[in-house]
This record gives C-alpha cells, structure tokens and sequence, in this order.
C-alpha cells in the first residue's frame, strides 16, 4: 500500500531540516546522513510495526470492538464496511492477489480499485501514529534559510504536538480518555532521559 518505501522515507527524512528545493549533492548528503545516524531505519522499522497495528486496528473496528468509538474511527479514515475485506484467519486484506483469488477477481486492476480505500486508510492511520516532522508543521520562518539553524531539530516537537497531543486532545473531546492515559506511559522515560542528560553534561555525576 505504499507505506514502507525506502524512496518515500528518504525524501520524508531529508524534508525535515532541509526542504522539497534542495537538489543534487546536498540531497544526496542527506539520504546519506539520516542513513548514517539511523533515523532511516528507525523510521521505517515504526512504519513496519504501525502498518501492523493498523491492519489489526481495521479489523478491530471492522468487528466493532469498540461500540462507543469503532464506528467513528472508520469513518475518520474515510472508510465503510463495505471497503473491507476480511480473510478466513480474520485478517485484512491489503494485497491484490490475495483479493483476486478471495473474490475470483480476473482483472488486477479491479482488485487494486476495490483495495484502494484499504491502502489509503492505511496510511492514513501510520502517518497519524508516526512522529514525521515536515515544513507544514513548523512555522514559515523555520524553514527559512536565515532562521532553520534556530529551529534546528525542533520539528520533532512540532510533530509530536500535531501528532500525539492533538490527537489525544480529540479522542478526548469524544469521551475517549485512553490515549491521554496511554501518555502517562512516556513520563518515566523523559525522567530517565532527563537524568542521562544531567550525566552526560554533568562529566559523569549528576550537576
């Protein structure tokens, strides 16, 4: 469906402290960096774990696990019951093929049309649950040659805010409190990641 595409992340990646302008060697430096630092495999090791939760999370609502919210999610990703194909093991079904041969389908190319809301539901429930930092979430001046070096790393915060905080703020604004919870999870790990900071900068011992 396109969500793992080492193209896609590349680019995806050297948008977040460049821009779609840059060209030439300075990409190409870039794919190299985010490579050498492993944020391209850290990014796509997430889209691989994502699409996995994403498939699940279809069915679950599919099936409607939830009856106070199931309904609603589908509809968020532009979905009906009846764009959903489910297999005898009771898993989505996302691949052509495995449609054709489910529904004895002869043309590939009608089986892709009956998949496509699948696909674009599907990501459009990774990009909602991954982290991508890009220009559109930061202010315009970050993006700004003269400004960028300010707002160097920074986009990370803008995405985790237009990603994790305000989609929480909206599952709770529909009485769905378990995401605002679920963040409660993250607060020992910024205290670690405080303390090892503290160390780090401190030579060794806490400053």
């Amino acid at each position: 469906s396109g969500v793992i595409n080492s193209d896609m992340e590349n680019e995806e990646m050297g948008e977040v402290h460049s821009s779609e302008y840059s060209s030439g060697l300075t990409r190409h430096i870039n794919h190299m960096f985010f490579k050498a630092i492993g944020i391209t495999q850290w990014d796509r090791d997430m889209r691989i774990v994502a699409t996995d939760a994403a498939r699940k999370a279809i069915v679950r609502d599919y099936n409607n696990a939830v009856p106070e919210h199931s309904a609603r999610w589908l509809r968020e990703l532009g979905l009906k019951k009846s764009d959903i194909y489910i297999n005898d093991k009771g898993q989505l079904v996302v691949s052509a093929a495995e449609l054709m041969k489910m529904k004895n389908i002869k043309d590939v190319a009608v089986a892709q049309k009956l998949l496509a809301p699948t696909h674009s539901a599907v990501n459009r429930w990774v990009n909602r649950a991954i982290v991508s930092p890009n220009a559109g979430l930061r202010p315009t001046r970050a993006s700004d040659p003269h400004f960028a070096m300010f707002f160097q790393f920074k986009s990370f915060t803008y995405a985790f805010q237009e990603t994790t905080m305000r989609y929480a703020m909206h599952e709770a604004e529909h009485g769905n409190f378990s995401a605002a919870a679920r963040l409660l999870h993250g607060v020992p790990i910024m205290i670690a990641s405080d303390m090892m900071k503290a160390m780090v900068t401190g030579g060794g011992s806490m400053p």
